[in-house]
């Protein structure tokens, strides 16, 4: 059996004077530090005395009752020496002794501790506390056993001296209590094999500085076991010394060079404040040597990882170092890591547990922003699961994430039927495994893991499902005078229906936000009315050990009451309009949702309204019309009219048809018709304008061989199955122009296409592997998002270019499609005009012809006329076919392609975003058949 002694000792052999752990103050002033001689020398020491002094035989659970430090390190790799199990713990806190010592008691009592192992001083500080605690006659019957267990205090025994102890390592390396409730944590049974299987997944650099605390997963096995097993160094301080001088954390990186640091979402937010950590504190720190900072164990926040990555960039901090990640104790730590990227997905969707990502909108309030926690590591296999029928789910959908791999702990001590429903959990259909259920929900996209939330703190109100910690973002940063990370959104049931309700500590009891605002901000940001938001005292909510809030407890003392509540906001229900609510009133919905006056000079689309809500508003303006005997009228409404309109303009014309003052409706017409004329001619003029954009002189031809081609849109509808002939049919290096954090990412964005076209080889991805070079970059930004320079390498280096890339929407206005559909296609017929010639392949679309009812059009009309061109798409790409017969016409080799509507393949794949496969559905759901004049030609995606 291969243990974590066996590395320590490889190590030690290889490089004894290598610094192994070195402990700072909060100045940055070394404390104490060990060699990897010195360090096993100490282990071995420890070994010796335990063995001698203590009693503790292989198998027997001693408590780690240790202040921050190297001692307890040392202590534990004392136990693993002679099978002794060791089992971290926080020692209880002055502040909070009871509590502290009731969870100690506890898991005193759960893992039958046979001694306390621990330093003289604390071991003092200790008894003083409990002294004081019985004096003053409290009862603290949750304690009962513990003052009876043998303290040993390993600091007193340096330099002991006695006989050495052979290494009798057993395969139970610790016990792992979870920090869950006071009354009930659970002790993960975690082993040799364990630790070491994730630690040689998990590549988290040779040189790391942490200042989590020892006791927490992350904090030990991260920091101190995976370096031992990687043969690294660990410059560490206390969790106290963070909080008082954060900027020593990042001094210690960037002095050490370090290249790997863990750490919570909190710490970024902590290191944001200026109160904190002032920028004078950051003269002369170097972040460049960072390759990875590890941030797990709370909720991604994607804006506070933005505004940590613009605050540190000057200081040499790479966007893609900092990196989210998920684990658990259960699975040892880590299950994956590394996660760069940050996806806008749809709420609507995500509240029926569905993903829809909208790379194809601009960011709006309808979206959520999530953080990728990375690629699986090596060994782990995770499965999206509906937890109730236990049935896996396809891609798309949100479920429970389950795991199953060799760092999959053993289970839990003395748990036999709770380890049998966690650590055994099998799927329907799939008897060869046995999964660990983390109860986290979650869902697999292009190969990386996104968390959502717990699947016990799921809030659903009323069909929505909304997670708490989206709420309790909202809260935090609607409301300055909320003490950050002491929240809690919570789940009640009141008149027999599930309702929302929010527990805040205020900073200065005072000092009270806005409750009515801040109901606001959660609806706007979440479409959920709160029930109730009540303020409380600090200090209110209960705690775990390591931070965290204890949903359960919490709850618990609001239904029952017990909560000192400073000032509460409670939620009237509002009543349904009557037949007589007027226009202005029917739309009352968009200004509480928006939090508008009504006289905003800006529009719709500018309020980030996504195109579900356009096309519902158009709807229901044309019921109200109809309702109001204007019938004639609501074929003039369109959702390109209204993303147009300012919300001053529509709330004006609502006043105008609702102010009872007889207005005609011809006049009604005439506002729409000026606006609509207004905007239209707008449009004509921007894509006359944009058809004419400049392009350089024609260069040169090149003498050489055609091998290199520039491949856009590789990842779309029709990307896989260009890709895919592309490497089949010829012998090109292909470079795809991607949006992807790096390289790596991109090749498995192109992969996961290809899985879902249905044409994934381990061939094919071969080929994708060695033949494809991914340009990180994006169609919508000048020189494709690479910078000039590059620009100019990529200009140089490929000889053809397939450009099959668009944001494809029937919604959107010009404006909004214009960067990408237009901008990006001159970028690149630039690009195919610098250095020397190269031929340029368009994939355009019939849609130049807008939704034609012409039975034939030829192959050479450009549709000058620029008939049919009624919406964002189309017009969009006429614009960008124009510019290519531009540059044809400069004498650049230009072939164009026009498709139809891209349809499911010759084998029936297709995607539940195609609007042919979307629309048979609704069609049939509903029971409609077609009688609209204009044809609709379609052409397999595989043809």
């Amino acid at each position: 059996m291969e243990t974590l002694i066996d590395y320590l000792q490889t190590w030690e052999a290889q490089k004894p004077n290598q610094t192994l752990f070195r402990f700072v103050d909060a100045d940055g002033r070394e404390l104490e530090s060990y060699t990897y001689e010195t360090f096993a020398g100490r282990t071995r020491e420890l070994a010796s005395y335990l063995s001698a002094e203590t009693g503790l035989k292989p198998g027997d659970r001693t408590l780690l009752v240790y202040p921050p430090g190297l001692e307890m390190v040392a202590a534990f790799f004392a136990c693993a020496r002679i099978g002794v199990v060791a089992v971290p713990v926080s020692p209880p806190l002055p502040m909070a002794f009871e509590a502290g010592l009731a969870k100690l008691s506890y898991i005193a009592r759960d893992c039958q501790a046979k001694a306390v192992l621990s330093t003289k001083q604390l071991e003092h500080d200790y008894r003083l506390l409990v002294n004081h605690l019985q004096e003053g006659g409290l009862a603290w019957p949750d304690s009962q056993g513990l003052p009876d267990l043998p303290w040993f205090p390993t600091d007193c025994a340096r330099e002991y001296g006695g006989a050495p102890v052979a290494d009798t390592p057993g395969e139970v390396l610790f016990l792992q209590y979870t920090s869950g409730s006071t009354s009930d944590p659970k002790g993960v049974i975690v082993s040799h094999s364990n630790v070491i299987a994730n630690a040689s997944a998990y590549d988290g650099g040779e040189i790391a500085v942490s200042w989590l605390p020892q006791h927490h997963d992350m904090g030990l096995i991260s920091a101190y076991f995976f370096i031992v097993v990687q043969g690294g160094t660990t410059h560490a301080m206390s969790p106290e010394d963070f909080l008082k001088r954060p900027s020593t954390w990042l001094r210690l990186i960037a002095e050490q060079r370090a290249t790997h640091t863990p750490a919570p979402n909190f710490a970024l937010e902590y290191c944001l404040r200026q109160d904190k950590l002032p920028d004078s504190d950051l003269a002369g720190i170097d972040l460049s040597c960072l390759d990875s900072m590890v941030i797990g164990a709370e909720p991604l926040r994607a804006k506070t990882f933005a505004k940590f990555r613009d605050r540190f960039a000057p200081y040499g901090l790479r966007a893609e170092a900092v990196t989210g990640a998920y684990g658990l104790a259960e699975n040892t730590l880590v299950v994956s890591f590394r996660g760069r990227q940050t996806l806008a997905v749809n709420k609507r969707a995500l509240a029926e547990n569905l993903v829809r990502v909208e790379k194809a909108l601009p960011q709006n309030n309808n979206q959520a922003l999530l953080v990728s926690s990375g690629k699986l590591t090596a060994g782990n296999i995770v499965r999206i699961v509906d937890g109730k029928t236990r049935e896996a789910l396809p891609d798309g959908h949100i479920g429970e994430v389950w795991v199953d791999g060799p760092s999959k702990a053993r289970g839990y001590w003395h748990r036999p039927d709770l380890t049998a429903e966690i650590f055994a959990a099998r799927i329907v259909g799939d008897d060869k495994r046995t999964y660990l259920r983390t109860g986290d929900l979650g869902f697999l996209y292009e190969g990386e893991l996104f968390v959502c939330g717990r699947t016990k703190d799921l809030i659903i109100v009323r069909g929505v499902n909304t997670y708490p910690s989206d709420v309790e973002a909202v809260v935090e940063r609607s409301a300055p005078e909320i003490r950050k990370g002491c929240l809690v959104a919570l789940s009640v049931e009141h008149e027999e229906e599930e309702a929302l309700v929010v527990v805040a500590e205020l900073r200065d009891t005072r000092t009270v936000p806005d409750g009515k605002a801040l109901a606001r901000a959660i609806r706007k940001h979440c479409h959920i009315d709160p029930h109730a938001i009540e303020f409380v005292p600090p200090h209110s909510i209960p705690k775990t050990t390591s931070g965290k809030v204890r949903r359960a407890d919490t709850r618990a003392l609001w239904l029952d009451d017990k909560l000192t509540v400073v000032d509460r906001y409670t939620h009237r229900a509002h009543q349904a309009p009557d037949a007589n609510t007027g226009p202005l009133e029917r739309f009352r919905h968009l200004i509480d949702s928006y939090d508008l006056t009504g006289e905003e000079d800006c529009s719709f689309a500018d309020l980030g309204i996504d195109s579900l809500s356009l096309a519902e508003l158009r709807t229901d303006l044309q019921g109200l019309l109809e309702e109001h005997g204007a019938g004639e009228l609501a074929d003039e409404v369109n959702t390109r009219l209204l993303q147009r309109l300012t919300v001053a303009e529509f709330f004006g014309l609502m006043r105008q048809f609702g102010d009872g003052s007889g207005q005609p409706l011809d006049a009604l017409r005439r506002s729409l018709n000026e606006i609509s004329a207004e905007y239209e001619e707008y449009e004509i003029t921007q894509m006359r304008a944009d058809a004419q954009l400049p392009l350089p002189e024609l260069p040169p031809a090149s003498a050489r061989v055609p091998r290199d081609i520039l491949v856009t849109g590789a990842t779309g509808f029709l990307g896989p199955f260009l890709m895919s002939s592309l490497l089949g049919q010829t012998s090109y290096t292909l470079h795809a122009l991607v949006r992807a954090t790096d390289a790596e990412h991109g090749l498995d964005r192109i992969v996961a296409s290809l899985r879902r076209a249905q044409l994934w080889s381990p061939a094919l991805e071969a080929e994708v592997r060695g033949r494809v070079r991914i340009v990180c970059g994006d169609l919508a930004e000048p020189a494709l998002g690479i910078g000039d320079e590059a620009f100019q390498r990529l200009a140089e280096s490929v000889d053809g270019i397939v450009h099959n890339g668009a944001l494809v929407n029937y919604i959107r206005t010009y404006d909004a499609l214009r960067p990408t559909n237009v901008l990006g296609t001159q970028e690149l017929l630039r690009l195919a005009m610098t250095a020397h010639r190269k031929s340029f392949h368009l994939v355009s679309s019939t849609f130049i012809y807008g939704w034609s009812t012409e039975p034939v059009v030829g192959e050479w009309d450009a549709n000058a006329a620029m008939s049919g061109l009624d919406f964002g798409y189309s017009q969009t790409k006429w614009v960008g076919e124009q510019l290519a017969l531009a540059a044809q016409r400069k004498g650049l080799d230009v072939r164009i392609y026009r498709p139809s509507l891209i349809s499911p393949t010759r084998a029936g794949f297709g995607s539940t975003d195609d609007i042919l496969v979307r629309l048979t559905a609704f069609m049939i759901e509903h029971g409609l058949a077609v009688n609209a004049l204009n044809q609709i030609s379609l052409l397999p995606a595989d043809l």
